[in-house]
């Protein structure tokens, strides 16, 4: 059988739908990553045009947008085994064109920024009790990499409870393969992988009721 075959016979793939809040999350759309001339990232131009499209949207129906991204100190000394397994990390430092987010994003000052040290938004961070104390429901996620950050945040933001939405062109990661089966898995299950088309005409619905 193949694995979509598998995933239905083993009963995954159901859908979570949104809630009655949402808040978007965008994860590490900076310069390290997400430019061509970055020598740890690739050109992601086209997911932080599509991540703008949504938090333009977003906006006029108070809906919260949080941008997060990596940071260490100079030299990566607080970095610890992940620099291990990714020394590409050490160089991205306040300061640096690497922690610097893309140029296509639109970064308010009204915004939340967070700075994480690990792969997921979650850990070692306030997001968790900052969504719940505004009573979010319904984590939507862009982002990269898909292998990587954004799969580590999607798992614990169903790990937390959260309806989690991952918008399909407002992702990306280095590779194409890997882009293709982690956003596969994360919607077989742990959220719903949607077209950017259809969460905008979800958002102002679900913000009213």
């Amino acid at each position: 059988m193949d694995k979509q075959s598998i995933y239905q016979l083993a009963g995954l793939g159901g859908r979570a739908g949104f809630g009655k809040r949402a808040a978007i999350v965008v994860i590490d759309f900076q310069n390290a990553f997400a430019s061509g001339a970055s020598a740890s990232g690739t050109d992601m131009s086209a997911a932080c045009r599509e991540t703008r499209r949504l938090t333009d949207a977003a906006r006029p129906w108070d809906i919260p947008v949080i941008y997060t991204r990596v940071g260490y100190k100079p030299g990566g000394i607080d970095l610890g085994v992940w620099g291990t397994k990714c020394p590409s990390l050490i160089p991205i430092s306040q300061g640096t064109w690497e922690y610097e987010w893309n140029e296509h994003l639109d970064v308010r000052e009204g915004d939340v920024e967070l700075e994480k040290h690990g792969p997921s938004a979650f850990f070692g961070t306030h997001l968790a009790p900052m969504l719940i104390n505004r009573q979010i429901d319904t984590v939507i996620l862009c982002g990269c990499t898909v292998g990587g950050c954004v799969y580590a945040t999607a798992i614990d933001s169903c790990s937390y409870g959260f309806r989690t939405i991952i918008v399909k062109e407002g992702v990306a990661d280095r590779s194409q393969e890997v882009f293709d089966l982690f956003l596969w898995n994360l919607d077989q299950k742990y959220a719903d992988v949607m077209v950017l088309e259809e969460v905008l005409g979800l958002l102002p619905q679900k913000q009213r009721e």
